[in-house]
């Protein structure tokens, strides 16, 4: 949570790279997925959906963030679906001549995609930017972002699995010459 690797990913897609945004993705399925609504809605309660089925986000955070066990049934219920989506988008840019895709999500460790993947790229910032950015675009309190990111592993160990590291801690001008640089050094351009 706000590393920058949404920033990244349009800087990717700006260079007209194919790039996925699993979160987005996975957002989708929770608000639009019968099969899923039904299980997390039997799972967790009716009350996490609103009349129109649509997801109430305070009120599932309120139910999962510091219970880990449940934070881990949520994403068994979700990130298979959301796998199955990614891998039909892939199949979709490999017809139209993609070699190369982006995927980009927030618990790529923590849900196995390091697994499916040929090259893990994380976006590192320190804490204390990431929590600020965090709060100034979601409006949460520093306490609400602290609970959600005990269930990411930490910026430290993800740095140390990554393949490769962006390190996000200057201006997005910064960011943007980072990104051109990984590029560049490994032939995406």
């Amino acid at each position: 949570m706000g590393s920058g690797k949404s920033t990244v990913r349009k800087l990717l897609s700006d260079h007209g790279l194919a790039t996925i945004d699993a979160d987005t993705l996975a957002k989708e399925i929770i608000n639009n997925d019968p099969l899923t609504i039904e299980r997390i809605s039997s799972t967790f309660g009716k009350e996490v959906y609103d009349a129109d089925s649509r997801l109430i986000p305070a009120v599932l955070a309120q139910l999962v963030f510091g219970e880990i066990k449940k934070v881990e049934v949520l994403n068994r219920i979700v990130h298979p679906r959301v796998f199955e989506q990614v891998d039909e988008l892939i199949a979709g840019f490999k017809a139209r001549g993609h070699e190369v895709v982006f995927i980009e999500a927030a618990l790529f460790f923590e849900t196995g995609w390091d697994t499916r993947v040929d090259m893990m790229v994380t976006v590192s910032a320190p804490e204390k930017i990431r929590i600020a950015r965090v709060q100034k675009r979601s409006g949460l309190a520093i306490e609400q972002i602290k609970a959600r990111l005990l269930h990411q592993l930490s910026d430290e160990e993800k740095v140390e699995r990554a393949d490769i590291v962006i390190k996000n801690d200057g201006s997005r001008k910064n960011l943007a010459e980072l990104v051109q640089r990984f590029l560049s050094e490994h032939d995406f351009i």
